[in-house]
């Protein structure tokens, strides 16, 4: 808390108005869609039956080594974001374009994987890779 408000006052004196505005737009944002979420997401989720099926890995490279995000893992162990209007925007645009069928997201680079437990709250499958 103490390295935000130093940071808005760091660009409130030096006159960074526009760093400051996008700040606390994207914290709004955020949590205007983290209020409306539950609302839209039984009403999506109620519309389609469990997904059935499994996902498999196959690779050569088991542990990431040269990986920026195994030498120092610090997005997987304090990002968690995601972007609740993207999730329901897909998950519209997908489900009309594929009726009826189990829908599915892989996300490479998943960091927490926030986004990925949310498409599976509304019954898709999911996966995520960090690293």
């Amino acid at each position: 808390m103490w390295t935000n408000l130093k940071m808005f006052f760091l660009c409130l004196f030096t006159g960074q108005f526009g760093r400051i505005w996008n700040e606390v737009h994207v914290r709004l944002y955020r949590a205007i869609w983290e209020a409306l979420w539950p609302f839209f997401q039984p009403g999506r989720r109620a519309k389609r039956p469990d997904p059935k099926g499994t996902f498999t890995r196959e690779t050569n490279h088991p542990v990431a080594f040269e990986s920026p995000d195994h030498i120092a893992p610090k997005g997987t162990a304090v990002n968690n974001s995601t972007n609740k209007k993207f999730v329901l925007h897909m998950d519209e645009k997908l489900s009309r374009e594929f009726p009826g069928q189990t829908l599915r997201v892989m996300d490479l680079g998943c960091a927490g994987g926030q986004m990925v437990i949310d498409f599976m709250t509304l019954g898709w499958q999911g996966v995520g890779q960090e690293g």
